[in-house]
């Protein structure tokens, strides 16, 4: 229910506020969805960098928290976060002016464990899927590069699983359709590749946040070029491959071993559901404990959407 930068701050205060925390959130509709893929911690976080460097510059923005397990940051403005930056004891590097609004999360045992759980997850629910015998099958490789190629992949209720030896859209469209409680995973084998006005959308009533890109092994790079008008559907889980996107809408989550977001990537998360964070002042109360939290009314509490 909570994001985790809220979960810190309330493990410093007193039982009773916890507690109000907790039974206002209940009270406001707390219809978190549930994490449909059990990527668990790791689906707390809308960018989770795993063990590389994590890249973040240029007119880019993330709605989200932010978590780097190990390596370093890069960090230059004018790029935005909506949400948290979680980084692990081992981590180091450079922020030149990035603006994170859920502010940044001091560096202790519990992130560590926190980031450590998330880094865990991913690596052990992209074996798990990894190992799922495919639903909709003779798919093979998808090579979009014009229009008059154009794929549609249907579903059915439940999980739909497709194995792809590679995915490379240069001009055109991949859709997923079926019905709203569809899930979709994609086993990539290979490239993973959208550019260009390309973009990977859904139809029927799947949601973004039931579509998983589960890109396998440590080929190349997943690589998503193009315009911010075109979007990929859906979260990318790529443990052993860099993740460099820029000029795309991504409606989903990035978790990769590297990640590099330049030149106006815009990432919309976390999926699914929506956490609650505290409105204004968030850099100040992880700097200096719950105080903040404690001086802030409960009615200053807010609700962060996913977008639909």
């Amino acid at each position: 229910m909570f994001s985790p930068a809220v979960k810190l701050a309330i493990l410093r205060i007193s039982p009773m506020l916890a507690l109000a925390i907790s039974l206002f959130a209940t009270s406001q509709g707390a219809a978190r969805a549930q994490d449909p893929f059990g990527l668990g911690n790791a689906d707390q976080f809308t960018v989770l960098d795993l063990s590389g460097q994590l890249s973040l510059n240029g007119p880019s923005h993330v709605v989200g928290d932010v978590g780097v397990v190990s390596g370093k940051i890069n960090f230059a403005s004018p790029a935005t976060v909506d949400g948290a930056l979680f980084t692990h004891s081992g981590v180091n590097g450079g922020n030149s002016g990035v603006s994170f609004s859920g502010g940044i999360v001091p560096q202790s045992a519990a992130v560590d464990a926190l980031l450590n759980s998330a880094f865990t997850s991913a690596n052990d629910r992209s074996q798990f899927y990894a190992g799922l015998a495919p639903t909709i099958t003779g798919v093979g490789a998808v090579n979009i590069s014009n229009p008059s190629q154009n794929l549609t992949l249907t579903g059915k209720s439940g999980l739909n699983v497709v194995d792809l030896s590679g995915l490379t859209l240069n001009n055109g469209t991949l859709t997923l359709a079926g019905p709203a409680d569809a899930k979709f995973v994609i086993n990539d084998h290979g490239a993973f590749s959208v550019n260009g006005g390309s973009g990977i959308v859904t139809a029927g009533g799947v949601l973004p946040g039931n579509v998983l890109y589960n890109v396998l092994g440590s080929g190349g790079d997943v690589a998503i070029t193009g315009d911010r008008n075109s979007e990929i559907a859906g979260t990318i889980l790529a443990p052993a491959r860099t993740i460099a996107a820029h000029d795309k809408t991504v409606d989903g989550d990035l978790i990769g071993n590297n990640i590099a977001l330049t030149s106006g990537v815009n990432v919309v998360g976390p999926p699914p559901g929506n956490s609650v964070v505290p409105e204004g002042g968030s850099a100040g109360l992880f700097a200096a404990g719950a105080m903040p939290l404690l001086a802030l009314p409960l009615t200053k509490l807010r609700r962060r959407f996913r977008r639909k």
